[in-house]
């Protein structure tokens, strides 16, 4: 067969699909009825096919055209949100302002670390004046003390007061706990410590420079 021709022949194909296509997607769908109550979506967009399927169809108004107050977050509505186009918090009448109710929780909190080395009688004392300044400021203190300070205040009934003093004050008393691998090593651990495994851990978490007597 001649080259030109099939080429030909193709190209004439192409348009013919192509063509047949083009009417089978400009066609109406064949659920599109008019007179059926039902606006599907061909007589949505081509409104003037069938108005009586489509003239019930309400149009979305905004919330100034309903004559409503749109809310803040700060505001609610005692009456049900109207359904608009520019606003979820649409309100049929004025808006009243929230009532905050105010909680216990607080914000944020002031953590110090009491460490394993610096468990004595100065550091205790340097930790009584941080806590004396944080009350004239009306803070809390969140005091996680390691075991070396925990066994130093249950044998010294007066510390073991003072401590009872600022819980019943607001600061919280908790603790937390040095591993082998870091400096200093508060002396508990459920490793063998005559084992390689604690020996690898030595010197992991070096001990700073400066360190302060209360903690860091």
């Amino acid at each position: 067969m001649n080259k030109k021709i099939l080429i030909s022949i193709i190209v004439i194909l192409f348009v013919v699909v192509g063509a047949t296509l083009f009417l089978i997607l400009q066609k109406p769908a064949s659920q599109s009825k008019c007179g059926d109550n039902i606006c599907d979506r061909y007589e949505q967009k081509n409104p003037d096919l069938c108005q009586s399927d489509c003239e019930e169809i309400i149009t979305v108004k905004t919330c100034s055209e309903l004559n409503g107050n749109i809310c803040s977050s700060l505001e609610t509505c005692s009456n049900s949100w109207l359904i608009t186009s520019d606003s979820d918090s649409c309100c049929p009448q004025e808006c009243e302002a929230v009532t905050l109710i105010e909680s216990n929780v607080r914000d944020s909190f002031f953590e110090v670390h009491l460490e394993p080395r610096n468990a004595n009688d100065d550091a205790f004392n340097s930790l009584n004046e941080l806590v004396d300044a944080a009350d004239g400021y009306g803070a809390k203190l969140t005091l996680l003390f390691t075991p070396p300070w925990a066994e130093m205040i249950l044998s010294d009934d007066a510390k073991l007061n003072l401590i009872t003093r600022w819980k019943q004050n607001g600061h919280e008393i908790g603790g937390h706990h040095h591993g082998p691998s870091v400096c200093s090593w508060d002396g508990y651990t459920n490793i063998d410590v005559n084992g390689d495994d604690f020996e690898s851990r030595q010197g992991k978490v070096p001990c700073p420079e400066n360190v302060a007597l209360v903690g860091d």
